[in-house]
């Protein structure tokens, strides 16, 4: 748990972009606990506003993913994999801006090539591919 916090912590102070929750910094507790304060997103989760509101019309839903795209593009142009975009790790605010947020899974690549050995993620959200040993590791590209 405290290797993923740090790899979160390495990737909130990487970032800069709009579509990726901003960090305003880090704290450890005495009792060892790190706290990470970030900017304040007031409507909640992706999931959570959906839960409440119900699906979104087109236009809606493409006012998010076109956020989520773009943030992903700006990642995957630094060398960072998320490895776990769901609505729950999707945070919006009042002005329907979203922002990609939970790096604890993430990887940062070193190498172009770099393959991703590890099924990480939820389940739920992966692509089928993924449970194909035949094409992850090897053409896999999500």
């Amino acid at each position: 748990v405290r290797r993923q916090i740090y790899r979160e912590i390495e990737i909130l102070r990487r970032t800069d972009s709009p579509n990726i929750i901003k960090c305003h910094g880090v704290y450890e507790k005495p009792s060892g606990d790190i706290a990470i304060t970030m900017e304040y997103m007031d409507l909640g989760t992706l999931d959570s506003l959906l839960q409440k509101h119900g699906t979104f019309n087109e236009s809606k839903l493409s006012h998010v993913a076109s956020q989520v795209l773009n943030g992903l593009s700006y990642l995957h142009a630094q060398k960072i994999i998320h490895r776990d975009i769901k609505p729950s790790n999707l945070l919006v605010n009042k002005n329907m801006e979203v922002k990609i947020a939970d790096f604890g899974v993430s990887k940062i690549m070193h190498r172009t090539l770099d393959p991703c050995n590890s099924y990480v993620g939820t389940c739920a959200y992966m692509s089928p591919e993924r449970f194909d040993p035949d094409t992850y590791g090897g053409n896999y590209n999500g």
